[in-house]
Formats: structure tokens, C-alpha cells, sequence
């Protein structure tokens, strides 16, 4: 899977609109295709979404426009691309994007059950405006429950989502019956709090990704493992969580590991009671922006079903 960001003489402007393009291999990796004489499989083709462009998503992170990432489902052998652009040319608000592909590659549908954008609303209730909030850079894995998980950067808590003091976060995303009439979405602020690259031009987007593992016979929980660094003045540290699914329940046994220790177990009560009554956000497992009863209805319940399990 590649992308073309430059604008070339033969081609007469970007190719794809600025969008990734898909090739693959069906032989172990001996030949690839569509080959030079064919048309590449577009992601999102006939879309309306545009490429972004320089500096329009926080802090000029665009070096790797659009940023694409690609995972496939084990069970049904389904692609999945995901990437970032803006969704009308006019405004600068980039939003994640997955593209699904059902035949193994060979095409992208741009219908809604295929073609997924995460847009402000759906993360954060309210809609977005001209200038964000943005999510950029994301991986991507598709678990064995089926699930499409994302982590990616957002600037939401940005105050003025500007370049002067760009703060930023890593989410994760976890979607569920995915371009259904039924799907749903469970989102997990994974940093403590908002932070600031060390200079500009920062090489957001090297430095974070996402793995999926099967269930073992003795603990039938898919875990996802993300991993991050963030800056710290100077200095940069490297963080990985292990986020727990339980198939059926759909719940994130990660929202109940307030500690972030990576186990389950009776002091992140106390932790979550301490933030709750503080009002930090480490006990906004809603991701709402509030630290509200709904957040204690969550923790209540991801944590009892990770005392009952295994």
C-alpha cells in the first residue's frame, strides 16, 4: 500500500486525488498488482473527501499526507485502510477515515458500509468547525472478536487547536459491527494529559502503533496492545497499555485499569474514586470531556466483568 504526494509533469497533478492507493500480493510477495498497466485499487474512490495539505492539521505534522495504514481481518480475509484527509477543501478539519475492501484488495466501495469516517460528532458530541478538532495519524488493527481498532493523535484539548501551543493526546478507538446500522463506538483517552511536542516539525506518527492477539484457551479476552512515547520536556518515554475485549460484551477491560499498570484489580477502586472526586481526567472513561456518573456506571461495570473473568 503506497501513496503519491507529489505533483509530477506526467501526471498532471496528484494521483488519486491526493488519496492512498492500494497494491497487493497474492504469491507470498513475488508479484504485486494492479501491475504498471493497470489502474491501482483507489481507496474511497468517487468520494468526496480531498487530500489535506500543508499545515492545515496541527503543528505541520502533513510530511506523510493522509498517512495510511492497513490491516486485514483474519477471519474474512477483509482489507482495511485507514487514513486522514479533510472533508470539504475549504475547511482544515481532518478527520480518520477507514476504507473496507471485501474482496481481498481487488476494489474499495465507497458505499457506508465500507467507507467509515470518524467525524467530530461521533468522538466528541459535538460537531466540528473549520479548524478541527483534528485526529491524524492512525493505526489500525482488527481484532479476533472482529472489532476495527484505531489509536491515533487529536488535538481536542487544545485550547485553541492552533499552532502557537499545539497540545495533543492518543486515543484509542474501538468499533463495533462495523458499517452496520448497529455499529458503535468505545474511545479510551490513553494519555494522562495533553502534551507539547519538543519542537516543530516533530515526527508525530513515527512513534506510536497498535497490535492484536488471539485468546488463549485460559484467558478468552483478546487483548490490543497500543504503544506511544511522548515528550517530556527533553526527555521521552515510551508507554504501552493492554486493552482487554471481552467478544459478545464488547467491553474495554483497559477503562477499569485506572493505574495504568496493565492488571485489573482493587486499588484502581481507589484510584478511580480518588479521580472521580477530583474531577481528573483519568476517570473520564466516557471520553466526554466530564467526569460524571456515567463514568462510575462504566468502571462499575468493566470492572466487574474483569474480577468474573478468568
Amino acid at each position: 500500500m503506497t501513496h503519491d504526494h507529489f505533483e509530477v509533469n506526467e501526471c498532471q497533478g496528484l494521483y488519486n486525488g491526493g488519496l492512498p492507493w492500494v497494491v497487493y500480493s497474492n504469491d507470498g510477495g513475488l508479484t504485486w498488482l494492479p501491475d504498471s498497466s493497470e489502474h491501482p485499487s483507489l481507496v474511497a474512490e468517487g468520494s468526496a473527501i480531498s487530500p489535506s495539505q500543508d499545515a492545515d492539521t496541527p503543528f505541520w505534522i502533513d510530511r506523510n499526507k493522509c498517512a495510511p495504514a492497513i490491516a486485514v481481518d483474519r477471519a474474512t480475509d477483509n482489507v482495511y485502510v485507514a487514513f486522514y484527509a479533510r472533508s470539504s477543501p475549504s475547511q482544515s478539519n481532518a478527520d480518520i477515515y477507514i476504507s473496507r475492501s471485501p474482496n481481498e484488495g481487488e476494489s474499495f466501495p465507497s458505499d457506508t458500509a465500507n467507507l467509515v469516517q470518524l467525524t467530530d460528532l461521533m468522538l466528541t458530541g459535538v460537531p466540528g468547525d473549520g479548524v478541527g478538532p483534528d485526529q491524524v495519524m492512525p493505526s489500525i488493527a482488527i481484532d479476533d472478536c472482529g472489532g476495527v481498532n484505531l489509536v491515533f493523535y487529536d488535538n481536542r484539548h487544545d485550547p485553541d487547536r492552533g499552532d502557537q501551543n499545539p497540545y495533543y493526546d492518543v486515543y484509542f478507538v474501538r468499533i463495533s459491527n462495523y458499517g452496520t446500522g448497529n455499529q458503535s463506538i468505545q474511545q479510551f483517552r490513553l494519555t494522562p494529559r495533553s502534551f507539547l511536542p519538543t519542537q516543530q516539525g516533530a515526527f508525530l506518527g513515527d512513534y506510536h502503533h497498535l497490535a492484536s492477539a488471539p485468546p488463549t484457551p485460559t484467558v478468552p479476552m483478546v487483548p490490543l496492545y497500543p504503544t506511544y512515547i511522548t515528550p517530556d520536556g527533553l526527555n521521552r518515554s515510551c508507554y504501552m497499555h493492554r486493552i482487554q475485549v471481552v467478544c459478545g460484551g464488547e467491553s474495554l477491560l483497559a477503562l477499569s485499569d485506572v493505574d495504568r499498570d496493565g492488571v485489573v484489580q482493587e486499588k484502581d477502586v481507589h484510584a478511580f474514586e480518588e479521580a472521580y472526586q477530583l474531577g481528573d481526567c483519568a476517570a473520564d472513561l466516557d471520553g466526554d470531556d466530564e467526569v460524571s456518573e456515567f463514568d462510575a456506571q462504566i468502571f462499575t461495570e468493566v470492572y466487574s466483568a474483569a474480577a468474573d473473568g478468568p
